[in-house]
């Protein structure tokens, strides 16, 4: 990226340690547009996010239509929409499968106090991560009118071999444009 086109990245609420973590993620992609808004009243827009955060940006792109913006891209690294990947008949998931075989990106930054110990650190993330799971599960993608830049791995872990993962990660259901 060239000098003229900035980068903004969003830190998810509550991963500083002492705020609530947001419960859904239309609510997450609002508070995130008021954000972007502070220094880009208006579009267009571009947009990209990495998994969870796919989700996030793709409402985040439905909301700013909604409100008449014009959305330049809409990129996603490697995020599903709902019925995007399933598991294959007779085989179950177990949490550490998708941590299996495969570069995991976990990095977050957390800003907590020097006194606090890093189990309540491990408490907090976890329940970050309860929250974005149900997040996840009551999720209902609205439609998009528009294209899709999809970005995913060509390579997964073994344990992927248990999913039928929908070549498009069941974008095209939502998108009106190409995916």
């Amino acid at each position: 990226l060239g000098h003229e086109q900035p980068l903004y990245g969003l830190q998810y609420p509550g991963l500083d340690g002492q705020s609530e973590p947001l419960t859904s993620i239309e609510t997450i992609a609002g508070e995130f547009l008021q954000h972007v808004r502070t220094v880009q009243p208006a579009g267009p827009y571009y947009l990209a996010g990495l998994c969870f955060g796919g989700l996030v940006v793709y409402e985040m792109a439905c909301q700013l239509q909604k409100q008449g913006e014009q959305i330049a891209v809409l990129i996603l690294f490697d995020s599903f929409a709902p019925d995007g990947v399933r598991l294959r008949e007779g085989e179950v998931w177990q949490s550490d499968d998708a941590a299996d075989g495969e570069l995991q990106i976990e990095h977050a930054i957390v800003t907590v106090p020097e006194q606090t110990e890093a189990s309540s650190v491990e408490a907090w993330m976890e329940k970050v991560r309860d929250v974005n799971a149900r997040a996840l599960v009551e999720f209902r993608p609205k439609p998009y009118d528009g294209d899709v830049v999809l970005f995913y791995p060509t390579k997964r872990g073994k344990n992927w071999k248990k999913l039928i993962v929908d070549p498009l990660h069941g974008w095209k259901n939502f998108v009106s444009g190409t995916v």
